[in-house]
């Protein structure tokens, strides 16, 4: 809610575009995984994104990446020397 009313995200563009969210789960010494990262291969874009818990004083940061997608509807193959170093 902002200001009292709700807020709705809706696409008002008309872009169909697809994204995705992930949320890691850590180890017994790190549950949040934090400073965790993930590459994100969709067609030719890739993108990188990193757990991060704080933002600034009194706040908290969403524990999930969000990768836009573009038209793709999917994830590509991991890429060259980095299979295996992340488990979904």
């Amino acid at each position: 809610m902002v200001g009292g009313a709700e807020l709705i995200d809706c696409d008002r563009y008309g872009l169909h575009n697809h994204w995705i969210a992930i949320e890691l789960a850590g180890t017994k010494g790190n549950r949040l995984a934090l400073k965790a990262r993930i590459k994100a291969n969709a067609g030719e874009l890739i993108q990188m994104d990193e757990v991060r818990s704080g933002g600034s004083y009194l706040s908290q940061n969403d524990l999930r990446m969000h990768f836009g997608l573009r038209t793709q509807d999917h994830l590509g193959p991991p890429l060259p020397g980095h299979l295996g170093k992340t488990k979904l």
